[in-house]
């Protein structure tokens, strides 16, 4: 949040370059996440300008890195491609994308992780189900998103992933104004 926008677009390609070199050699899981993590901050940093063709170049990667390093990277992958969607002003669209990687994580994840992927699904489907105004897929997203928020006694940010009680309530209060 307090970064140096020239620095970061200066120091972004050289990063993406290096980590997208590097993980091929060891194919390790580890190495790929690091080059989703990357690719989601270029999303984020993209999004946050209307770069929306980069933002969506960005997923494309992101996702493409995420099914080689696991099961929380793939449900940061598909909260950043709904968001391409928010973006866009396609909102079922995005559900849909929430809904898909909901199921996933639900069936495939385990832990503290999974509380992670799933609450920051759910405060991306409220987000998208808002501002359609469904009300019903709202309530559903609420409380997915408050029983994932209920496993963790503060706020968390782990690898640049922020969630916990308070972040729940501020998106369900910035979605209900």
């Amino acid at each position: 949040g307090d970064a140096n926008l020239a620095a970061v677009t200066r120091t972004l390609p050289a990063l993406v370059g290096r980590v997208q070199n590097h993980a091929p050699r060891r194919g390790l899981p580890e190495d790929w996440g690091r080059v989703a993590d990357v690719y989601s901050a270029v999303y984020w940093l993209a999004a946050r300008h209307r770069w929306m063709t980069m933002a969506e170049l960005a997923v494309v990667k992101q996702t493409q890195a995420a099914e080689r390093a696991g099961a929380l990277a793939r449900a940061v992958a598909a909260r950043d491609e709904a968001g391409t969607f928010l973006n866009g002003g396609d909102f079922a669209g995005g559900l849909a994308v929430v809904d898909q990687a909901v199921v996933r994580a639900e069936s495939s994840m385990r832990g503290r992780f999974r509380h992670l992927a799933l609450g920051l699904l759910h405060l991306r489907g409220l987000t998208l189900a808002g501002r359609l105004q469904d009300r019903k897929t709202v309530e559903r997203h609420v409380k997915g998103a408050r029983k994932a928020a209920d496993e963790f006694d503060d706020d968390v940010d782990v690898q640049g992933i922020h969630f916990g009680p308070e972040n729940t309530i501020v998106h369900v209060l910035a979605t209900n104004v």
